[in-house]
């Protein structure tokens, strides 16, 4: 027989959780100190551990004043900047030294590693237009030279070479060929405005100056992810350097206080403007045709796409625009170009065989008048979600059947911005609430475990506090409750719950921005 409680017992029950362990990581660390290194490590072997993409028994971790160092071994680069990316959204990390070898492939020459990479480049819908060069070495290194328009477009060509197998390491030196010539006030103060409307920075710590046209980015913000994201917004046009050393990492800035700016009230056209803005310096969606309407903070994405990658970018570019409070995505794929589904099915196949993260052979497309069927086996969601991601920026991919199968049904995948750029489409199994585990009955005991548990992970995180949510547990469900100023301290809660060990979540806490 189930284990029955009233919901004032349950809330009180998440509550003396939650005290109990704020008030002991408090007592030791202090608000305004540094947290102990041993518990920063502890929480970052758990992001990896948490993470089917990252090897946990290969990877160590070592924490000395808040900067951690990653060491071990891994089969490809990706799962490399994974790594890195994971222990950038634990709390209380200042920077992340990343020491993990990348084991070359020996079955793989460099001809045929120089020859997926152009091949990659050349299948992307937006790198194939790019002057790039591919030089490959022996120990699996690539260089990249040559010319493209913007930073961004340069790191989405970074991205594509590391994600071909057999690479280990990528040498960008793609040189940004356009320049816009901008005076700096002006360009100091678009950058300002970018990193106000972006819901995934806090920058109220944040000061900005250009001078010559190198921007300097000073203060202080709440997390090295955070650190990473400005970073990548201040490289608008005009912008030759951006220089973030003065930019520190401080685990206490998470007060609502210091979030008072993303709770501004803007108009319907001010978000618009902000997201045309932003989407002006995507590379996936700069060149498309996308309208944003938007409603009483809501937005309607209208338009057209060569791809399902570019579509998801912009939606989730909306999404990350300040006071949006949902989207409506009627973003249509059509290509000048009629796609042949044989054609396409091949293009999809050559993605799935040349990445790191998918078994070879494990899955297989077929396409149809651009819709495209994956079938096969994989070990975990991660390679069924990984798969259809790639099938996703293929040209003239219109629709995506998955119908891989899973052989391990408790593995989980959680969405987060700062690991994944744009966000997936809403698969049935990226669904957080309906993930089942093989305890759906959960004992008492098992829940009291699990409430610490979150309460654990919510404390760990950057982007929620621990003091804004109550958690209650019962039979592994986990209810949230409680306030916060951003949907992105929402979602991050959602995350946690997951992490923590909830078989499902229901998430009423409430957005007051």
């Amino acid at each position: 027989m189930k284990c029955m409680r009233t919901a004032a017992s349950l809330r009180w029950l998440s509550a003396a959780i939650a005290t109990f362990i704020a008030s002991q990581l408090h007592a030791a660390s202090g608000e305004q100190e540094p947290l102990p290194d041993t518990e920063i490590t502890r929480a970052v072997e758990e992001e990896i551990l948490f993470d089917d993409a990252v090897p946990y028994n290969d990877i160590d971790v070592f924490t000395v004043g808040g900067v951690v160092s990653l060491e071990g071994e891994t089969e490809s680069a990706l799962a490399k900047q994974r790594a890195t990316l994971l222990a950038e959204t634990v709390r209380g990390v200042r920077a992340v030294t990343n020491r993990i070898n990348v084991i070359r492939d020996a079955a793989l020459t460099p001809e045929r590693i120089e020859s997926s990479v152009k091949d990659a480049l050349l299948y992307d819908p937006v790198a194939d237009a790019y002057e790039i060069l591919v030089t490959a070495e022996k120990d699996g290194s690539v260089e990249l030279t040559g010319n493209v328009d913007s930073w961004h477009e340069s790191q989405l060509a970074e991205q594509v070479a590391l994600g071909v197998k057999g690479v280990t390491s990528v040498e960008n030196n793609i040189v940004i060929a356009y320049k816009l010539e901008r005076p700096d006030a002006e360009v100091e103060r678009e950058i300002e405005s970018m990193l106000a409307w972006n819901t995934l920075v806090d920058e109220a710590l944040i000061d900005v100056s250009v001078i010559d046209e190198v921007a300097h980015l000073s203060g202080v913000v709440g997390s090295s992810a955070e650190k990473r994201q400005a970073k990548s917004i201040a490289w608008v046009g005009g912008i030759d350097q951006v220089d973030t050393s003065e930019l520190r990492v401080e685990s206490w800035f998470k007060d609502s206080d210091l979030r008072e700016r993303k709770s501004v009230n803007n108009s319907d056209s001010d978000i618009a403007e902000a997201i045309d803005h932003a989407m002006a310096y995507d590379p996936r969606v700069i060149s498309a045709k996308v309208n944003p309407m938007v409603n009483d903070a809501w937005v309607t994405l209208r338009g057209a796409v060569d791809n399902v990658l570019s579509k998801e970018a912009a939606e989730s570019i909306a999404r990350n625009t300040l006071g949006v409070t949902g989207v409506n995505n009627m973003i249509k794929i059509r290509s000048s170009d009629p796609v042949d589904s044989e054609i396409l099915a091949k293009v999809v196949d050559a993605k799935l065989d040349r990445d790191p993260w998918v078994s070879t052979g494990s899955v297989e497309a077929t396409a149809k008048n651009g819709v495209v069927r994956l079938t096969g086996i994989v070990d975990t969601i991660f390679e069924k979600a990984r798969a259809e991601t790639l099938a996703q920026s293929a040209r003239g991919t219109k629709e995506i059947k998955n119908y891989v199968k899973v052989m391990d049904q408790d593995s989980v995948v959680v969405y987060d911005p700062y690991l994944w750029g744009y966000a997936p489409t809403p698969w049935s199994y990226y669904d957080q609430t309906s993930t089942p585990r093989t305890d759906i009955f959960a004992s008492s005991t098992d829940d009291k475990r699990t409430a610490k548990e979150i309460a654990d992970e919510i404390y760990w995180s950057p982007y929620v506090s621990l003091e804004d949510v109550t958690i209650a547990v019962n039979d592994g469900v986990a209810t949230l409750v409680g306030e916060v100023e951003t949907q992105k301290e929402k979602d991050a809660a959602t995350e946690n719950a997951i992490e923590g060990g909830a078989r499902s979540v229901i998430n009423q806490i409430v957005v007051s921005g």
